[in-house]
């Protein structure tokens, strides 16, 4: 099930990094295969295809039931989704937190995010400095703000096991 995701995921971030643009459908990179396991999950002709780019720094995909992916634009600070046919719309702006004159090209976005047990988003939010849990209705609340009784620097990376 961990290959389910990861490789998506994986294949998702490759096309969203600021490289130069592909000249052709086959300059898109290639899958090297080191483990035969891997051939179990994604087909032998299976191709890396470039479903959206134009982004600066992506982080954080999380797929959701309504079969689209949501991501965080971290410069940005918004939260997007993408469809498989390479939709991208906005859906959560000052997804971060609202930052006082940032320096150009600060991280204040948002990072991290994973679906909790109840299928809401768990979203780290670098500005904020907290852990937020957002709704089907894109409603933000606070989840987590201080650990061991300290504020959080800069919420990154989220794992969720399975039992909560």
């Amino acid at each position: 099930m961990k290959f389910y995701y990861a490789v998506p995921l994986v294949l998702f971030l490759a096309g969203c990094c600021a490289a130069q643009q592909p000249t052709s459908a086959k300059d898109t990179g290639k899958i090297i295969r080191l483990d035969p396991a891997f051939d179990a999950i994604v087909p032998k002709d299976a191709k890396i295809e470039k479903i959206a780019g134009g982004f600066t720094f992506t982080e954080g995909p999380v797929w959701r039931p309504e079969g689209v992916l949501w991501f965080s634009d971290v410069p940005g600070n918004l939260v997007r989704s993408i469809t498989p046919g390479g939709l991208v719309n906005v859906i959560i702006e000052n997804a971060g937190g609202t930052p006082v004159n940032p320096p150009r090209g600060a991280f204040v976005g948002p990072n991290g995010m994973i679906s909790d047990k109840d299928g809401a988003v768990l979203l780290c939010q670098h500005t904020n400095r907290q852990i937020v849990r957002v709704t089907k209705e894109l409603k933000m609340t606070p989840y987590i703000d201080k650990f061991e009784g300290h504020r959080l620097n800069s919420p990154n990376d989220l794992v969720y096991r399975s039992d909560g």
